[in-house]
C-alpha cells in the first residue's frame, strides 16, 4: 500500500497529521508528504500512536522549555519539518524539543530513528535563548 492508493480526504488527514500542506491536488499532497520525509512506512508505524488534530497556523504549539530535575524524563529534539502530535508528544520545527517518559521515548526513537534524537539542557537553553 501507498499514499498513491489512498483517497483525497485521507490523504488531507495525514497531511495534516504531519503538518503539511492540506490543500491541493491528490498529487501535490503526496509529493509534499514526500518533501517532508513522510513514509508510507512511517505513516504505518506511526498511526497506532498519531491522534490527528486540526492545525491551525495561529495556534501556538505548547513544548516545556525546561527538563524537569526528577531525572527520569529524556530530553528529545525532533528533526523533521512541519509538526508531530500524539497524545504524548507535540512538537513543531519552531518547539522541536519535548521531554518525555524514558518509554515514550524509546517508543519515538525505535519507530523512526531519522525524526528523534537525544538532546542536551544546554541545547534546549542555547535554542531558546
Amino acid at each position: 500500500m501507498s499514499f498513491e492508493n489512498l483517497k483525497k480526504p485521507e490523504l488531507v488527514a495525514i497531511a495534516e497529521q504531519f503538518g503539511t500542506r492540506s490543500t491541493g491536488t491528490k498529487a501535490e499532497l503526496v509529493e509534499d508528504l514526500a518533501a517532508e520525509g513522510v513514509t508510507w512506512e512511517l505513516y504505518e508505524s506511526l498511526k497506532e500512536d498519531a491522534t490527528p488534530v486540526a492545525v491551525v497556523d495561529d495556534e501556538p504549539v505548547e513544548t516545556p522549555p525546561v527538563v524537569e530535575e526528577s531525572g527520569e524524563d529524556v530530553l528529545l529534539k525532533f528533526l523533521g519539518q512541519g509538526s508531530f502530535r500524539t497524545a504524548a508528544v507535540k512538537v513543531s520545527g519552531t518547539h522541536p524539543f519535548v521531554a518525555v517518559s524514558p518509554a515514550v521515548a524509546a517508543k519515538l526513537q525505535a519507530k523512526n530513528s531519522a525524526l528523534w534524537r537525544d538532546a542536551s539542557p544546554r541545547e534546549l537553553e542555547k535554542f531558546y535563548a
